[in-house]
């Protein structure tokens, strides 16, 4: 990832939400330990086309973990503002 940041696109619809989860799903297998936690989201959202600029989830293998750790936050935060149901 080096200096080069990528963005969690704000366009997401259910099908890539869906494909995001299945391999997310398949792939963490409920570990506790979160660098496969953040690793595994980071794939997942990248295989699922989430993320601007990016295409090969092996990529992740050469960053350093604070950067996945980013990129996996950005995942989450958007998935909550997908999934949340405003209460209104």
């Amino acid at each position: 990832m080096g200096k080069t940041k990528y963005t969690v696109r704000d366009d997401i619809t259910q099908g890539q939400l869906e494909q995001w989860a299945a391999f997310f799903t398949d792939t963490q297998k409920w570990s506790a330990h979160t660098s496969l936690y953040h690793g595994a989201i980071v794939r997942g959202a990248i295989k699922a086309g989430w993320i601007e600029g990016l295409e090969d989830p092996a990529v992740v293998s050469d960053w350093t973990p604070k950067e996945t750790k980013a990129l996996a936050l950005q995942i989450d935060k958007r998935y909550e503002e997908m999934t949340t149901i405003d209460p209104n």
